[in-house]
């Protein structure tokens, strides 16, 4: 399982056998794979990949795609692109669950630094074990935490969580950390008390833990999680690996390791990384200039009704696009679909592809074609096909 694997473009020698996705070790006979596959085989009939990363971080992988889709528009990191001001500019307006929002006065309280933020996402469930080992470790480390725990996060296995691990955990946070449902991701990785972040590598945590500058500890459980935590360990230099295992000495390891001294090369890195994400999206930027082709595409794009003519968008509709764009987009990824919602028109961008080029070299899973779904008041919805 750690043998490198030499041939992925953009990715020689960096990723093992152990890193690739799930999907890679299922029966070739069974019905996951086989629709995998089918997908798979249709990503080169598509005629452009939007992808929700930057050029400066995957240049050499999206370059390698570019040999695959002609057109390829990298315009993340989409949670920093700039918004249009209104009523609600909340960047955590389209979470899953109710934010708790005493976890920034705690931080507040907290020295520079010295926190470390604990999230697996709105998707990944731990077992009762695994729950245990984590915990174990956190507190074992002697650093400070804020862990945000979602209401189905440990899996129901019959027998529920150990009620003595749960009073442990109550009885030390005052002391060692805090414990919330559902924590304000960018907000608290962008605070000065957080150092770093214990993750399971999902796109979206990844990216907004890199744009914030933070160092990282990953656990990936499914889909493109094992090539993002590689890809943050061994290429972009800015995390600890620690797929495959769940032990609490671990744990409290990893957290040493990446809490305490002795991690220069890795604050470098996250810095260094942080600075390319922002200038990404600034006027000029690569990000920024890939939207503004994405808008031009869009403007001249043959759109097809759902009706069996074919017909263009009015110009009333073209300029209200790409002026609400060119303003600034309230944008968030989800996890196989760029979703812009424009501030005129009901407008939806989807792009049936990963998060970024690295999962989708290692794991192709992309429809048919891209299609810009359009729907507003009044009007009959069709798609784009670029």
């Amino acid at each position: 399982m750690d043998k490198l694997i030499p041939f992925i473009p953009g990715l020689e020698n960096i990723m093992r056998r152990r890193d690739l996705p799930n999907i890679c070790r299922l029966d070739p006979e069974s019905t996951h794979m086989q629709y995998y596959l089918d997908q798979t085989s249709k990503m080169g009939r598509a005629s452009a990949l939007i992808l929700n990363t930057f050029e400066e971080l995957e240049a050499p992988i999206i370059y390698h795609l570019h040999s695959i889709f002609p057109s390829i528009y990298a315009i993340g990191p989409l949670h920093i692109v700039p918004r249009p001001i209104g009523p609600d500019t909340s960047h955590n307006s389209s979470s899953l669950f109710q934010m708790d929002q005493s976890c920034m006065g705690w931080l507040d309280s907290q020295r520079p630094k010295s926190v470390l933020y604990v999230s697996f996402g709105s998707v990944v469930v731990l077992t009762n074990d695994q729950f245990t080992e984590f915990w174990h470790g956190l507190v074992d480390s002697g650093k400070p935490f804020l862990w945000a725990i979602r209401p189905n996060l440990i899996a129901d296995d019959n027998n529920g969580p150990n009620i003595t691990t749960l009073d442990e955990l109550k009885a030390a946070t005052p002391v060692r950390g805090l414990i919330v449902g559902w924590a304000p991701q960018e907000d608290v990785l962008a605070h000065d008390a957080v150092g770093g972040f214990l993750t399971h590598s999902g796109w979206n945590s990844t990216l907004e833990c890199m744009a914030a500058g933070k160092p990282m500890i990953c656990w990936p459980m499914i889909t493109d999680q094992q090539v993002n935590s590689r890809c943050v360990s061994h290429m972009w230099k800015v995390g600890l690996d620690m797929k495959d295992v769940c032990e609490r000495s671990m744990v409290e390891k990893m957290v040493r390791d990446l809490m305490e001294g002795g991690r220069e090369e890795l604050l470098r890195s996250t810095e260094e990384i942080a600075r390319l994400a922002r200038e990404s999206v600034r006027e000029g930027g690569s990000s920024h200039r890939n939207l503004g082709k994405l808008i031009e595409d869009i403007k001249i794009a043959e759109f097809i009704s759902n009706y069996p003519t074919r017909e263009r968008w009015d110009d009333r509709r073209l300029a209200a696009l790409g002026g609400a764009a060119l303003r600034g987009l309230k944008m968030f990824m989800t996890y196989v679909a760029v979703v812009a919602i424009m501030a005129t028109d009901f407008v939806f961008l989807l792009a049936a592809a990963g998060g970024h080029a690295a999962g989708s070299f290692v794991a192709g899973l992309y429809e048919y074609h891209i299609e810009l779904a359009v729907g507003s008041m009044g009007y009959n919805g069709g798609y784009f096909r670029l």
